[in-house]
């Protein structure tokens, strides 16, 4: 089930995902608490017997929906839960008035890159050293990738 979160009270849920998912370089608590506090942020869970297994987070300003961060429990993975989350910001962002979808994701990271182009979004440049470290994937630079919403 895909619910909307709209509290900090699921900042540690977030947090304990991110850190498996993304280890050192996961979002801080503070910073996952500063996506609630945001008018521009929208935070959407996936849910299994209410235990958040995998999220997103976009910002939705002027007619551009940026995504933020997707994350999926490595046991919940190839079930097609990102594709879902993704489609459901596709479809609240285009709500409220967004018409392109954006975001970056690490050059190296193969199955998010894939990811996004089945679901529709185009490379168009690389930011280089884009990314602090290079713990995870061995790379620094982020594809910057559009889509039409």
């Amino acid at each position: 089930m895909i619910v909307q979160l709209k509290s900090t009270e699921y900042v540690d849920a977030l947090h304990n995902l991110e850190t498996l998912c993304f280890d050192s370089e996961a979002w801080s608590k503070k910073a996952l608490a500063e996506l609630f506090e945001s008018t521009f942020a929208t935070v959407l869970a996936y849910t299994i017997n209410e235990q958040v297994v995998a999220y997103i987070s976009y910002f939705a300003i002027a007619d551009e929906m940026q995504i933020a961060t997707v994350a999926v429990h490595p046991d919940f993975r190839r079930q097609g839960i990102a594709s879902k989350l993704i489609e459901r910001a596709e479809e609240c962002a285009k709500q409220n008035g967004c018409t392109i979808g954006e975001l970056e994701v690490n050059t190296k990271n193969f199955n998010a890159v894939s990811l996004y182009q089945k679901m529709g979004y185009s490379a168009v440049g690389i930011r280089k050293n884009f990314y602090p470290k290079d713990v995870t994937f061995g790379s620094k630079d982020g594809y910057t990738m559009i889509k039409q919403l």
